[in-house]
């Protein structure tokens, strides 16, 4: 009966040794693979990701472009404005600056006027196809709450309102609004305009 219970208590200790020789191969094994899954882990870390650098570039490219693009108004009709042919008419040709319309205390804008700057003399020679040209394609629904052509001498054309069917003529305060009125520019039925003086 002994030599019965050695032989089982040897056999369960030759089983509980396979056992755990089995179970410490399962563990190693485990142990290699999650090893593995985390060396290419650490490796994919170090390894610079090629693809996620190609959408950087193109995300930061995309934003120069967006950034570009988002322009003020002014700045956009600026750039076109300087990117236009020459024209022979002089005032289509000159450089429109725009200035804000602040209200009596100078703390709200309540909008913008424009001008154009040009001497006196070139203003005399102006013909009246080169002002019409200037009042429908420039002062016509412009939106500026004013239009004003301003000569060195401190006189000037103002068109208020940005209406391009009457102006006055007259000295300019630093806003470019007529200080004083010397005549009126009005368009007539056959598309001419005439000056008329102050008496």
């Amino acid at each position: 009966m002994r030599d019965i219970r050695n032989k089982e208590k040897i056999m369960n200790r030759k089983r509980s040794k396979k056992k755990s020789i089995g179970i410490s191969l399962a563990v190693i094994v485990i142990l290699g693979i999650i090893g593995s899954v985390n060396g290419e882990e650490v490796e994919t870390a170090n390894t610079p990701n090629v693809t996620e650098s190609t959408e950087a570039v193109l995300r930061s490219a995309e934003q120069e472009i967006y950034t570009t693009e988002l322009e003020t108004p002014q700045e956009a009709k600026t750039e076109l404005e300087e990117a236009k042919p020459e024209s022979d008419n002089p005032l289509m040709n000159a450089k429109i600056q725009i200035a804000d319309v602040m209200n009596g205390t100078k703390n709200e804008k309540l909008g913008e006027w424009a001008e154009i700057q040009i001497s006196k003399e070139i203003l005399e020679e102006i013909t009246q196809e080169q002002f019409s040209e200037f009042c429908n394609d420039v002062v016509n629904e412009s939106g500026y709450n004013w239009f004003t052509i301003s000569c060195e001498d401190g006189t000037g054309i103002q068109f208020a309102g940005s209406i391009p069917y009457v102006s006055t003529y007259g000295s300019l305060d630093n806003e470019g609004c007529i200080a004083e009125s010397m005549g009126t520019i009005m368009v007539q039925e056959d598309g001419k305009y005439i000056y008329t003086e102050v008496e």
